[in-house]
């Protein structure tokens, strides 16, 4: 048996004690696969969670695969902070998104 689950926010606790007692190691949920590996590389690369809280420190922004102006309200207004202050945005991705359109650097990929 296994058993996944999203964000975790309720009974976690319920769910893993179930596991464990029916002896089955089989389940993951969202912060293998999303939170846990952004909050390490996150503090790896620019020391803190969340662009929103570093935005007055940094010369650069990166955005890698993501929209935030449709997902992330608080990154795009550090995104449009950072712009307006004269800091560069870098954007690797394939769409032409709002953020790649305010981008200095866009890197898409184009088979042409």
């Amino acid at each position: 048996m296994a058993h996944t689950c999203g964000t975790g926010r309720t009974s976690e606790e319920f769910r893993m004690r179930f596991f464990n007692l029916f002896g089955s190691p089989n389940r993951t949920g969202a912060a293998a696969v999303c939170h846990g590996p952004r909050a390490v590389i996150s503090k790896a690369v620019y020391g803190w969670l969340g662009l929103h809280l570093t935005q007055h420190k940094t010369g650069c922004a990166v955005l890698w695969g993501r929209a935030p102006e449709q997902s992330w309200p608080k990154v795009w207004y550090a995104i449009r902070e950072i712009k307006k202050a004269g800091r560069k945005l870098i954007v690797v991705d394939p769409r032409r998104t709002e953020s790649a359109a305010l981008a200095d650097i866009h890197l898409s990929y184009d088979r042409n």
